[in-house]
């Protein structure tokens, strides 16, 4: 993770975004990452410009979560776990994200609680319940 890096260069406590959104090509809107777990959104921001970003984005239509510092970090650790868990099952079966949901999903579940356990305890936080279901 970049905190400890970025702690190095005096920039700990900068504004952070955790984006929850996509676009599908030059031109499109953007998709707002809600989910039927998470209608109210996961794009999540923390620091001293929170607001501004939160707002920024809802004057285009997509969600965003104000955060403190260590609900930010769990929520941080959360898509790293997500990503880093999908793109190596994705990776092992020559799959799609879509794929891994589909047919590999225990697959990719076990991990997620591997890593997620993993991660908390390097960074010293307890994750909420349903963290393989967000």
């Amino acid at each position: 993770m970049l905190q400890p890096w970025l702690d190095s260069k005096g920039l700990g406590d900068n504004t952070q975004v955790l984006v929850y959104f996509a676009v599908a090509k030059l031109g499109d809107k953007p998709t707002d990452g809600k989910t039927d777990v998470n209608p109210e959104g996961l794009t999540a921001a923390s620091g001293r410009h929170a607001d501004a970003v939160a707002a920024r984005l809802a004057a285009g239509g997509l969600s965003c979560k104000v955060l403190n510092r260590p609900e930010y970090t769990k929520a941080m650790l959360e898509k790293l776990v997500w990503i880093s868990a999908f793109m190596l099952v994705g990776a092992k079966h020559k799959a799609t994200v879509g794929e891994v949901e589909s047919q590999y999903k225990q697959e990719a579940s076990d991990l997620i609680k591997e890593l997620a356990a993993a991660g908390a305890a390097a960074l010293g936080v307890q994750l909420d319940c349903g963290v393989v279901e967000r």
